[in-house]
């Protein structure tokens, strides 16, 4: 009891209102709501899901106060679509959104709009002035903190930033008022070169060289990372292990910087009725499977994402679920925890509570599949000569549905993918064409999904072409 008081707490209470299921009062216990989305974060380079080096000691110690989530996946390894998921129980390719400078419908309900609704004071914290302004995502918030990037060619602001700003917010609001709190960080993404996180922490990794050497061979045995990939993309020396000491450097600041905000939570005395939410909008390719960065593959490194779910009451403290899950599942299992066995049935939410995960009795969670599709790419932007290695590109479209052992890519163009992904988590060797049942099975119900999705495949409206530019200086392509 002692680790959960020195934590955090929160609930992250929705409301359904496009469904016409109204939340009258947050259950007793629960007065803040804290959601952390941390942009481009692999769930297998924290110490809570087995890495070796020390990148998040605060959150391994929410881990331990908290539920994990072992299999978490998201529904695009691209930022907007990702995030708008998360916050509506949408998968994007039912709220038309396929790539970054597309426009969230209005048709569509916020977890802020919803929250505000009942009386929250509703404040988002974006790192980036790209992706959620501009497409609309800001619905709902009372107020909306983005970065005035103006020239900066790097488009971004750090964690230390963004933390900084929620915080001067919170020294605006009283204690005890229900407050929504949204912090998206960016530090994790790519180009994975310094200064992007303070030097210090690069050195701090660099300089332990037993440590180093020791996760050059686990990133090798364990993550499937080919040494050889790095010699074709970059002169740097040792560019394998300097892109991991920025990666990982990275997530330990914003580490730190979580570790900053909740300290200030608990100095105000918010912390012991705020239930916190962590969790990646995709992770990151990092050399495996032949890709440095994000957004062209459905591989583990980039849909499998860190979720972790701190209830105020300590209920589930120290639990590690193996089941499936998805991000759609977040919406619809706060809505549980606010008020049990009161979910909306919505044409759209394709979510489903996670809470009989948590606890026995609670009901079931009878979703047996993760569904997650590809970004589009504009055929006008094909790079010529295509060099897969170098270019964030790749003809066609490519859907996945995974199940509790095996997984199924299915591409419109090139050939389809099945991995068993119990017997080999590093999806390394494809059984298309091995006979095995689930093969067809999964194909099938596949393409059913799909379908049934949204059979019109109808696209979003684009956001204007200032965004448009500035989300191509950020490494974007359409």
């Amino acid at each position: 009891m002692a680790a959960r008081r020195t934590l955090l707490y929160g609930a992250l209470a929705l409301v359904f209102l496009a469904f016409g299921w109204v939340m009258t009062r947050p259950r007793p216990g629960i007065d803040h709501i804290v959601l952390v989305s941390v942009d481009t974060l692999r769930a297998d380079h924290l110490g809570l899901y087995g890495y070796l080096r020390d990148t998040s000691p605060f959150l391994d110690a929410l881990a331990g106060d908290g539920v994990v989530f072992e299999r978490a996946i998201a529904p695009m390894s691209t930022t907007l679509p990702s995030h708008a998921a998360l916050l509506t129980a949408h998968y994007p390719y039912e709220l038309r959104l396929f790539r970054n400078g597309q426009r969230l419908s209005d048709e569509f309900t916020t977890l802020a709009e919803l929250l505000r609704a009942e009386g929250f004071a509703t404040a988002g914290f974006a790192s980036t002035d790209v992706h959620f302004g501009p497409s609309n995502a800001t619905q709902g918030f009372d107020h909306f903190d983005e970065p005035e990037l103006g020239s900066n060619p790097n488009r971004w602001r750090s964690a230390a930033e963004t933390v900084a700003a929620a915080l001067a917010w919170l020294e605006t609001r009283k204690a005890d008022e229900p407050t929504f709190l949204w912090i998206h960080l960016f530090d994790p993404h790519g180009p994975h070169h310094p200064p992007q996180p303070p030097r210090s922490y690069v050195e701090a990794l660099a300089s332990r060289s037993a440590e180093r050497e020791q996760t050059r061979r686990f990133l090798v045995e364990e993550h499937g990372v080919d040494p050889r990939y790095f010699e074709r993309v970059s002169d740097e020396p040792d560019a394998m292990m300097r892109t991991y000491d920025v990666y990982d450097a990275s997530i330990r600041f914003l580490d730190d910087q979580l570790r900053r905000l909740y300290l200030a939570l608990h100095a105000r005395g918010m912390d012991e009725r705020a239930l916190w939410v962590v969790t990646a909008d995709h992770g990151e390719g990092l050399g495996s499977h032949g890709w440095m960065y994000h957004g062209k593959n459905l591989y583990r490194e980039q849909i499998r994402v860190p979720l972790i779910v701190r209830f105020p009451d300590g209920r589930g403290a120290g639990m590690r679920v193996e089941r499936l899950v998805e991000l759609v599942d977040v919406v619809p299992t706060l809505l549980e925890v606010l008020h049990p066995g009161r979910l909306p049935e919505g044409r759209y939410a394709s979510g489903m509570s996670l809470l009989p995960l948590v606890e026995p009795g609670a009901g079931a969670y009878t979703k047996q599949h993760a569904f997650a599709q590809r970004r589009s790419f504009d055929p006008a932007n094909r790079p010529d000569p295509l060099v897969p290695a170098l270019h964030n590109y790749e003809a066609g479209e490519q859907y996945v549905l995974e199940d509790a052992r095996y997984k199924y890519i299915l591409r419109t163009e090139g050939d389809d993918e099945l991995f068993d992904v119990q017997g080999d988590p590093g999806e390394t060797t494809n059984l298309i064409g091995r006979g095995l049942p689930a093969e067809d099975t999964l194909r099938s119900a596949l393409e059913a999904r799909i379908a049934r999705l949204d059979p019109a495949n109808q696209r979003a409206e684009r956001v204007d072409e200032a965004t448009i530019e500035a989300l191509k200086a950020l490494g974007y392509v359409e």
